[in-house]
């Protein structure tokens, strides 16, 4: 669909009983990659497809796809890794040495492709047995951390003070990220500054649906927008002739 919600429109004629879900797009536009899960089979697999033909091409059995600013690599998680995928080639890197733990998702890239913040838990899973209350105390374990492109620069950016924080994003000038925390029963978004360490809650849904809640936010990127009010950096001839009459 068009920016402003009008001309939405279907990318694929037909439909197909697995879910497709989490698209992601190239930075040209033309291509975007999505994960299309297959409940049967309990499996994921990352394609990548071309805007305009319905042919798709299955990249690997992977989640959490995040598209480079630079449009060569797509960063995702492989078997709860993250690894970063030649968008060509279908290569694969892991970011992380293999002695790290595991269950790592969610990459966003800064705007120069320098960084990713990620979701990680780096504690040790508890035992299959393991009753309820200990699986939730892990996953509560799970938080928000930041590294650069060549895996070094590793930093947690969120506390494992509360429950777990997911899907964060970092603002196009890279010095803030939103993420997403539950509080008070319900999913809340959070923004971090990168240069001060402040946190700020944004959204305060109250409700008694467990539907009611705010998880996944983006950023806006105001260099892509005109503003309301002319700026005469932005007139055009036209508009200089009509402010002279």
């Amino acid at each position: 669909m068009d920016p402003d919600g009008s001309n939405v429109r279907r990318v694929f004629k037909f439909k197909i009983e697995d879910w497709r879900t989490d698209p992601t797009w190239s930075s040209d536009g033309t291509q975007f990659a999505y994960e299309r899960i297959n409940w049967g089979k309990l499996s994921i697999t990352l394609y990548i497809a071309t805007l305009g033909e319905q042919d798709v091409e299955p990249l690997a059995d992977a989640s959490f796809p995040a598209w480079s600013p630079d449009g060569t690599e797509i960063a995702c998680s492989v078997r709860e890794r993250l690894t970063f995928i030649n968008a060509r080639t279908g290569a694969q890197e892991q970011l992380l040495p293999k002695k790290a733990p595991f269950w790592q998702r969610d990459p966003s890239w800064s705007a120069t492709g320098d960084k990713l913040v990620f979701t990680w838990n780096i504690h040790e899973m508890p035992p299959a047995e393991a009753k309820r209350p200990a699986w939730i105390a892990w996953k509560n374990k799970m938080t928000i951390y930041i590294v650069n492109r060549d895996g070094t620069g590793l930093r947690q950016l969120v506390e494992e003070d509360g429950p777990y924080a997911q899907y964060p994003q970092l603002s196009p000038d890279g010095e803030d990220v939103l993420y997403t925390r539950e509080t008070n029963g319900r999913f809340q978004i959070f923004k971090l500054n990168l240069n001060s360490g402040i946190t700020t809650q944004l959204t305060h849904i109250i409700g008694a649906s467990l539907l009611q809640a705010n998880a996944g936010g983006d950023w806006f990127d105001p260099a892509y927008a005109l503003p309301v009010a002319p700026q005469p950096h932005l007139l055009t001839t036209t508009w200089g002739e009509v402010k002279r009459q």
